[in-house]
Formats: structure tokens, sequence, C-alpha cells
């Protein structure tokens, strides 16, 4: 599981999971969340987030790690998991 990530005017994040056909691990989600977040502090023109292979994402990996939950997904406007801020 990776991520590819090209930096500059334009980032391109590559979901490489091609195993899986890019289905969303919770590890693949959490890397997912700092590229996300390291973008909203470097402010780049676009963000092109694609699949490696021929899938772009099959979803969640349902067959993942039952140790790890699934995280959550936070509104980026207010950090919650809802905005309430607008």
């Amino acid at each position: 599981m990776s991520l590819g990530i090209v930096r500059g005017d334009v980032w391109t994040v590559t979901l490489d999971r091609p195993e899986r056909a890019n289905a969303l691990s919770a590890e693949l989600v959490e890397a997912l969340h700092g590229v996300l977040d390291e973008a909203a502090s470097a402010r780049p023109e676009a963000l092109v987030l694609r699949g490696n292979d021929r899938h772009f994402a099959a979803g969640f990996d349902l067959g993942g790690s039952p140790r790890r939950p699934m995280p959550r997904w936070r509104c980026a406007s207010c950090g919650s998991g809802c905005c309430s801020s607008g």
C-alpha cells in the first residue's frame, strides 16, 4: 500500500494498491488525510487524485484488518465529522 505524490503547483496523488483494486484501507485513508492536511497548508493550484492500474478505487476494503477501525472523515472547515460552521 502506498500513495505516490508529485508536488508542485499541481499535486498528483496516486492510490497505489492495484492488488486490491485500490480499495481504501484504514492505513490508506490515514495517509490520504495526511496528504490533504499538507495540501491545505501548501495550497497547491490543484490536487489530482488518481488510481494506479485499471481502477480508481473499489471503495472501502471490507476485508481489512478488524483490529483497526476505519478512521472517521472530518470536515476541512471545522475539523468535526459534520460542518456546522457555515
